[in-house]
């Protein structure tokens, strides 16, 4: 039986935060079982530099503006769990390059269209939670490359025949949101047919 492993932790055997640290650099997950008062800032910095979900457990009065922007660059998607005032520019855009969903916990006054192609270039779904004032045809169309189904969240003014296209050749569930005027064309291009509703 492996020692190392989280659910092995001997909370009696560690006394020291040279000893916390060895834990957490064994595994990160043992950092989640140690007791409080080794939760120190440099055992919690170990922690979330190998697992930004890590900061979940670091206790309130240690996270530093730092460690969350460790927690943020290991894991786009901990930018939920940062404070608001620690929201840069800066650190949205590193989190969207990370995670593209991350662009739902960015600050509306922040989304830029340098953050919202970021976000886009990491994922298309992203384009869901991209204001509608940056949704131009050549980012919706890197979307719909990226994942057909951000068709969905094409404005219907964008949604050409072409863009429709690409979208359910990436991914055929896509068909749904193509607008009921293109669809026997996009059948034509692609081959795709519209799914069969079961009785």
């Amino acid at each position: 039986m492996n020692k190392t492993k989280s659910k092995d932790l001997n909370k009696e055997h560690i006394l020291t935060e040279e000893e916390a640290l060895i834990a957490v650099k064994r595994d990160f997950e043992n950092y989640r079982h140690l007791p409080e008062h080794l939760k120190t800032l440099k055992v919690s910095y170990e922690a979330v530099n190998s697992c930004g979900d890590m900061i979940y457990y670091v206790p309130e009065k240690i996270r530093t503006p730092h460690l969350y922007r460790t927690a943020v660059r290991r894991d786009g998607s901990m930018l939920e769990f940062a404070p608001e005032e620690l929201k840069t520019e800066l650190l949205c855009l590193t989190a969207v390059r990370g995670a593209g969903d991350a662009l739902l916990y960015v600050p509306e006054k922040l989304k830029t269209r340098k953050l919202c192609w970021a976000a886009i270039k990491q994922g298309g779904w992203a384009l869901r939670h991209t204001p509608d004032r940056f949704r131009t045809p050549k980012m919706c169309l890197m979307a719909v490359e990226s994942c057909g189904h951000a068709l969905e969240w094409v404005p219907k003014k964008h949604k050409t025949k072409t863009l429709c296209c690409v979208a359910v050749r990436r991914d055929p569930r896509a068909y749904e949101f193509v607008p009921p005027t293109t669809k026997a064309t996009i059948e034509r291009m692609t081959g795709i047919k519209a799914p069969s509703k079961k009785a």
